[in-house]
């Protein structure tokens, strides 16, 4: 994660060193979230509204972009609220491109875990794991691992994590990883 916050910055400084506020937008939307997974939930989330500040004027694409990112800063803080909110509006703004849309179904999921409600969060992770490919759908079944494991749902959980872990190993994912293992761990020998 370290040399992805690293990779992000530069990014950033480039695209501005450019005048390119799309791929500047972008690359803080990267850097939002690295700095989130890394524990600079505060750095995380103001990358984040940069970003989202930015994007007022580039559309709704872009403003979407921006709100992922401050849902995962906010999930990451424990903003539960925010996160909530931030993934159903990014959501609403990525719905210009189906595709990428149905990558918030597990941001979403993962809130309404956190929050608490089980169900919701099982049927977004649901429609997560059937709608998402390579990165996203590794991350949709980590996050159906962990609403099963709240559900006392241990072997639906460990087959999720196991799909994990099989997609992280194929696609060479390094992000996403530390969470998998820990499902795992925490699940019965």
């Amino acid at each position: 994660l370290g040399e992805a916050v690293a990779h992000f910055r530069a990014a950033v400084v480039e695209a501005e060193t450019v005048h390119d506020p799309i791929w500047t937008v972008g690359a803080l939307q990267g850097l939002g979230i690295a700095l989130s997974w890394h524990g600079e939930t505060g750095a995380g989330r103001a990358a984040a509204e940069t970003a989202i500040e930015m994007a007022e004027d580039l559309g709704e694409f872009m403003l979407g972009v921006g709100t992922a990112a401050l849902a995962t800063a906010a999930l990451a803080q424990g903003d539960v609220a925010v996160a909530r909110e931030a993934s159903l509006a990014a959501a609403r703004h990525l719905r210009v491109q189906p595709a990428t849309a149905v990558t918030l179904y597990t941001r979403t999921a993962e809130a309404e875990l956190a929050d608490g409600d089980l169900v919701t969060a099982r049927r977004l992770a649901e429609e997560a794991v059937e709608t998402n490919v390579g990165w996203h759908l590794m991350l949709a079944f980590t996050t159906r691992a962990r609403v099963a494991m709240a559900q006392d749902q241990p072997d639906q959980a460990s087959r999720d994590a196991h799909a994990a872990l099989a997609l992280a190993t194929e696609i060479g994912a390094a992000a996403g990883l530390p969470e998998i293992l820990e499902c795992l761990a925490a699940l019965p020998g």
